[in-house]
């Protein structure tokens, strides 16, 4: 009879997968690394948030020019950062975390902007989407393109 084999095969394989590791979602990072952007941009921390960038980066936001390389980048934050009500916050969601391949991936965010001032009074709220490409450089996941665009129109106003 056979039941023996396939019982002591089927215990073997139980407790092999007991004490395995459960397999850590690729993607995991790359959430990461948006919620650090959230925690560095809510600092209104240009040096820090340029960090999240590759050297070779580059950025467009809205309809602005495009900014290459990581320090146009953080020039650019400075000066955004500068001209924002320091109460501003953003709260980032992600629409769609993906990788392209081990080393890339795309990151698609919805940004809600709004707060309050140093009066108190909330601060006027704003909607954006992202579009992000990520790169794995030496085991750090960085933002290679990001694009910052209108929030999509509820099929109703379009």
């Amino acid at each position: 009879m056979q039941i023996v084999p396939v019982v002591s095969l089927a215990a073997v394989v139980m407790l092999a997968s007991i004490g395995a590791a459960p397999a850590q979602n690729p993607t995991l990072p790359m959430q990461t690394l948006i919620q650090t952007f959230q925690e560095v941009w809510n600092a209104h921390d240009a040096a820090r948030l340029a960090e999240l960038f590759s050297d070779d980066a580059d950025q467009i936001v809205a309809t602005g020019p495009a900014t290459s390389g990581r320090p146009a980048i953080r020039r650019w934050w400075e000066a955004r950062f500068a001209a924002m009500p320091q109460g501003r916050t953003i709260s980032l969601t992600s629409s769609s975390v993906r990788l392209i391949s081990p080393d890339v991936g795309v990151i698609n965010t919805i940004a809600v902007t709004g707060g309050r001032d140093g009066q108190g009074q909330p601060i006027t709220s704003s909607t954006d989407r992202g579009s992000w490409v990520v790169v794995n450089r030496a085991g750090q996941w960085r933002i290679a393109a990001l694009r910052v665009h209108q929030a999509e129109l509820a099929p109703s106003r379009q």
